[in-house]
């Protein structure tokens, strides 16, 4: 595993192409006007990124997060079952 942003818990996948990065607000984008608008509303987005790209922001995903594998939620019965009888 290495810190690159498909690895980071602010990564929002959006497909093979890539995704987003929720690590901070979204951002204005530029300003588009809406039909049967009189004035022009800011486009706010999140910053598209790659799942290979890397920052200094990275931050493992917290395992609670993440899938158990079969031999991990073989070991969480166990230990819950110690801790319940």
């Amino acid at each position: 595993m290495s810190d690159v942003c498909a690895e980071c818990c602010f990564f929002q996948s959006h497909g093979e192409r890539g995704g987003v990065c929720r690590r901070y607000p979204p951002t204005i984008a530029g300003k588009w006007m809406p039909p049967g608008k009189d004035a022009p509303v800011d486009d706010c987005r999140f910053p598209w990124v790659k799942a290979n790209y890397w920052c200094g922001e990275f931050q493992l995903e917290p395992a609670y997060t993440r899938p158990i594998g079969e031999a991990a939620s073989r070991v969480a019965a166990r230990l819950a079952k110690r801790f319940t009888d």
